[in-house]
């Protein structure tokens, strides 16, 4: 598979519905590796997969083994950056998490992984500050087609955040954006279906029946979004996190092979 310049040559390796699949995918391409950097790299995602397993412990022995091999890789020391923060924000310390984050996006960014720099500003939007990193990120992607998928992403995490806060209409306009991004990048579907299930809610909170039937569709399982509903801003109390395996749950049933962790 072709990766554009700046995307992330590891995220064909990935089904978030299936990590048991994507684990052995990621320990066949360990085995392929011929370099410390690249072998640093695989490490990185098969300590996610610790991380989403709430395997803590695992997760940073993996992290630290990365590290080490890291050397001067840019691109592998801002994987082993965003993968750290993802693991403090799975364990729930969403204050360490932030600034792992940011020096991710600022190492990526530099080493021109827009990619892995859009993925960290959709991190540090969840950590932090929704609406700056929220726009942080939505300028790169907008600029870079290695970044454009995020999007999408972007744009539903701030729709989800604005309706906690009951802000319905910013909340319709963040899902509009984010089904806009969808039905042109088709890579995700059943973000593209959230979306679509946002749009309809908050049409009919806002009592616009006539854009509601166009949007209409059959809530997902719990009325969640999958992948999405762990939002969390130090602004306010974050809204619950449902764990990794009611999450894996309801993408399963969304028949989708992807996801954006």
């Amino acid at each position: 598979m072709v990766v554009k310049a700046g995307g992330d040559r590891l995220r064909p390796l990935w089904d978030f519905t299936n990590l048991d699949a994507s684990e052995a995918r990621l320990r066949a391409k360990l085995r392929e590796e011929t370099t410390d950097p690249g072998r640093a790299e695989v490490l990185t995602q098969l300590a996610r997969i610790e991380g989403l397993h709430s395997r803590f412990d695992g997760a940073n022995a993996l992290l630290a083994e990365a590290d080490a091999l890291a050397g001067a890789s840019a691109i592998a020391r801002a994987r082993v950056l965003l993968e750290r923060g993802r693991v403090l924000r799975l364990a729930g310390d969403l204050p360490a998490s932030l600034p792992l984050f940011e020096e991710a996006f600022e190492t990526a960014l530099l080493a021109g992984q827009d990619f892995i720099a859009a993925d960290a500003t959709h991190m540090a939007a969840l950590a932090g500050d929704m609406i700056a990193w929220t726009e942080r990120g939505l300028k790169l992607a907008r600029r870079s087609p290695a970044a454009a998928s995020w999007i999408g992403t972007l744009l539903n995490n701030l729709g989800w955040w604005h309706a906690q806060r009951g802000e319905h209409s910013e909340a319709l306009a963040a899902y509009r954006g984010s089904l806009e991004a969808h039905e042109r990048q088709t890579t995700y579907p059943y973000l593209r279906e959230a979306a679509r299930v946002g749009v309809a809610e908050h049409c009919a909170r806002l009592d616009d029946p006539r854009r509601r039937s166009r949007f209409s569709s059959t809530p997902l399982p719990g009325r969640k979004r999958p992948g999405i509903g762990t939002v969390a801003s130090t602004r306010n109390s974050p809204p619950p996190t449902p764990t990794w395996a009611d999450r894996r749950k309801r993408l399963s049933r969304s028949g989708s092979a992807g996801s954006r962790g």
